[in-house]
């Protein structure tokens, strides 16, 4: 399985790429001033929609492309770490948004998320609980 941001991808096989596409909010820096990137550049868009997830806003709302170049790539700006989010969850979208060579593995990102998901996921209620109605939601919903 390949992540990729829906204009830049391409087959993997490919190192390089030198084509501007994609939605600028959205692109990594190292597309926006139209240098040689590669696979790398889609962890950078996914950090940006992680962050869309967890706060539903629009990253660099209202920038027009030349504040982005100028902002984004050669300012280093970052979207702000969304309120209430967990720390690991910040990690993956710093991460993601390091210098292209710093940037980790899809595979790495994989194992952090599923890490993020393990802490904030409550384990579920023992079996025998389930069936007696005194954990988990047994496909019953509380009114009242």
């Amino acid at each position: 399985v390949r992540l990729a941001d829906f204009g830049l991808s391409r087959e993997f096989h490919h190192t390089n790429a030198m084509s501007r596409v994609g939605t600028l909010q959205w692109v990594a820096p190292e597309v926006l001033l139209g240098k040689s990137y590669n696979h790398t550049c889609d962890l950078w868009s996914f950090g940006v929609v992680c962050w869309e997830l967890l706060t539903a806003l629009i990253p660099f709302d209202g920038m027009s492309k030349s504040e982005l170049v100028a902002k984004v790539a050669v300012e280093g700006l970052r979207l702000p770490p969304p309120t209430g989010a967990p720390m690991l969850l910040l990690q993956v979208m710093a991460r993601c948004w390091a210098k292209p060579t710093k940037r980790p593995s899809i595979e790495k990102i994989h194992r952090q998320l599923v890490q993020a998901l393990q802490v904030a996921t409550p384990p579920e209620a023992a079996p025998s609980d389930r069936a007696s109605g005194r954990g988990g939601t047994s496909g019953r919903f509380m009114t009242g």
